[in-house]
């Protein structure tokens, strides 16, 4: 074989082409780097998404078949011509993989990520959609630019350089559940794809596309509602976060108050979000991250010496986690004083249009400030 690759083995010349057999015999030798290739890319992309704390709720990856691969280089236009007039360098999932993760803003987070991780086709990213209402993203990788990381995952390496790129689709689990329905009912044996079963059955699917994007908002709001209330749990840390200093002669000389008392803070949101009320500041600080994070981007909830979207750039030897819809901030555990947390509270506030958000301690306005 020597060290040239399948589009250069398999291209036709210009006074013959490769016998069809011939030309899927080549394919066939490959299969065993194939296969070595997609379990590197599905550690790999676990691997990612582990180091950015990005939830997600399963990820695969299959090397092609040589039968699906010959299905698919048959393929035709409704003209007659093929599809793929060149395979080895038109196909370029023969190695895929597959991220599920749980809402739109997830996916987003998972796209950006190897978006800025590998080095894609031009114009590649994009959200796949059909009228039938398919809909998935799909990015076509085409070399990994980390050198650590190649060397770690060498069987990746040498697939992309003797195919023409590895696809990775992200999509959400309800996105999963209509993509997986329709490909059983539709490519069942026997079925007409060109006869009235099969508009009736892509006009069904459309319905439940449309259904399926419901589905997604209803998730994309619980994950966020629910992400606000975990913010603005009353935390061990939250004690003593009530007064301006970082001691008062008053409270040193009488037992500790209880928690209750300090969640003295409400957060409107505005709209049909409503309020979170009986906050403490620092509860108030992470429901601000998790709207922030949620309304703008994670970037934007960042607070320089207090609030980052790495572990190790937040003061501290360990700071909190804050889970956000859009992936997970850090916040400092140092100097949690009443009127340093109230700074932090203006930071976040200034990242929102104004007049969205507005932050009461002890039923006095007092974020945004006012002149």
């Amino acid at each position: 074989m020597g060290g040239d690759s399948l589009m250069d083995r398999t291209q036709p010349t210009a006074n013959s082409a490769i016998p069809y057999a011939d030309f899927l015999w080549i394919f066939a030798q490959q299969q065993t780097l194939m296969v070595q290739a997609s379990q590197e890319i599905r550690q790999y992309v676990e691997e990612l998404l582990a180091v950015k704390g990005l939830r997600y709720h399963a990820v695969t990856a299959r090397a092609k078949t040589l039968a699906s691969y010959a299905k698919k280089a048959r393929r035709l236009h409704p003209d007659g011509s093929p599809i793929y007039p060149e395979p080895a360098r038109r196909i370029g999932d023969c190695v895929g993989a597959r991220v599920i993760v749980y809402t739109v803003p997830g996916c987003r987070e998972v796209t950006h990520l190897f978006e800025n991780t590998f080095a894609l086709t031009p114009d590649d990213v994009e959200k796949a959609r059909k009228t039938n209402g398919y809909s998935s993203a799909h990015l076509e990788i085409r070399s990994i630019p980390d050198p650590d990381a190649a060397r770690r995952y060498p069987a990746v390496v040498q697939y992309l350089k003797q195919f023409p790129g590895l696809e990775i689709q992200v999509r959400t689990v309800a996105e999963h559940a209509w993509a997986e329905f329709e490909h059983d009912v539709m490519y069942k044996p026997g079925l007409d794809h060109e006869g009235a079963a099969r508009e009736r059955l892509d006009a069904l699917f459309a319905q439940a596309g449309e259904l399926r994007e419901q589905l997604d908002n209803l998730f994309e709001r619980i994950d966020l509602v629910a992400a606000r209330a975990i913010a603005a749990r009353v935390s061990d840390d939250d004690a003593g976060t009530s007064d301006d200093a970082d001691t008062d002669a008053d409270e040193t000389i009488r037992p500790a108050a209880p928690r209750t008392p300090l969640a003295i803070y409400t957060v409107d949101l505005g709209g049909a979000e409503g309020r979170l009320d009986h906050l403490t500041a620092a509860g108030a600080v992470r429901a601000l991250i998790v709207t922030v994070a949620s309304r703008r981007s994670r970037k934007d909830a960042r607070v320089d010496g207090w609030i980052a979207l790495d572990r190790d750039q937040v003061p501290g030897a360990d700071p909190e986690l804050v889970s956000t819809p859009r992936g997970p901030v850090y916040l400092t555990r140092n100097n949690r004083t009443r009127d340093r947390l109230e700074t932090v509270m203006s930071r976040l506030l200034a990242a929102i249009p104004p007049g969205q958000v507005t932050v009461t301690r002890e039923d006095t306005p007092i974020l945004p400030a006012t002149n």
